[in-house]
């Protein structure tokens, strides 16, 4: 559509004319027309994203918003997937996108966007299906509250998938409720890369912070960046979980890998599939 980039300079004085026109043109195209409009709408705006203005912003939304009807999920998909990490994608048409019934069209929206917010992340979880679940349980964040909507809704492959996100956070519960679902190896070890911290004391210096890489009933396995002098005791702060901590102890350490043991209860998390501290082998290295 010419017509469209030669009103970009001033797209604040011409937008009820635009939309008339873009209205004229869909009135009388059929389907392949109006995925043929809605393509060069779409190359248009990707190409200008980075330059536009909040007002050229929302025009292009409407403008997409009023051509979508009728356009195949395929053409959605391909405006969905490099749409998605740009800041400046319409909030509207981002939102429509998101709620899409095609996961292929959805699931890059779900992902990445940050044009959704607190509120319309937690209705499309409440209420989409598996496969949009997957793609939000894949975000760079997910809260406490969100994260308590994937576990109670996901699937066993959208657990998994939260349990390795090293942005999603906890209530402590609901962490336990995942940890108890989640799949793990023949010692009960789950596969995490949560963002933990060591500190030598409940009050002491401050934490070296490091990544919890897997976790069991009875212990955890911890990767540092480099080889770090780790005490005997020690506690770890699960800084994702409600700032949960847990006195630990020292097994085994080998370059900038780590094994330990709970001394504090945490099995308890796991209800029915815990096992006593007592008797649970620490994580050997792998």
């Amino acid at each position: 559509m010419p017509e469209i980039a030669a009103s970009l300079p001033r797209a604040d004085t011409a937008h009820l004319a635009l939309l008339a026109e873009v209205e004229q043109a869909l009135s009388s195209a059929n389907g392949p027309s109006r995925t043929r409009i809605f393509s060069s709408t779409a190359k248009l705006f990707l190409q200008h994203a980075g330059s536009l203005d909040g007002d050229a912003v929302d025009l292009f939304g409407e403008v997409f918003l009023r051509q979508i009807e009728g356009v195949d999920a395929q053409s959605l998909a391909a405006l969905s997937a490099p749409l998605a990490p740009i800041p400046q994608a319409p909030p509207k048409l981002m939102r429509h996108l998101a709620q899409h019934e095609s996961a292929a069209v959805a699931a890059p929206v779900l992902m990445q966007t940050t044009s959704l917010d607190h509120a319309d992340l937690m209705a499309i979880a409440k209420s989409c299906s598996a496969q949009h679940l997957l793609a939000i349980c894949q975000r760079a964040r997910i809260d406490a509250d969100l994260s308590a909507v994937l576990i109670a809704r996901g699937d066993q492959q959208t657990i998994d998938t939260l349990a390795i996100n090293p942005g999603a956070q906890y209530r402590i519960g609901d962490f336990g409720d995942m940890l108890g679902r989640a799949t793990c190896d023949e010692r009960a070890r789950v596969m995490t890369k949560m963002p933990v911290a060591v500190r030598n004391a409940e009050h002491g210096p401050a934490a070296t912070t490091c990544v919890m890489v897997d976790i069991s009933p009875g212990g955890a396995k911890l990767q540092f960046t480099a080889p770090v002098p780790l005490a005997e005791t020690f506690i770890l702060e699960l800084t994702h979980v409600e700032k949960k901590q847990v006195q630990c102890r020292k097994i085994w350490a080998r370059d900038n890998i780590a094994g330990l043991l709970f001394t504090s209860s945490l099995v308890a998390l796991w209800g029915a599939t815990a096992v006593p501290v007592a008797t649970t082998r620490a994580p050997a290295p792998r």
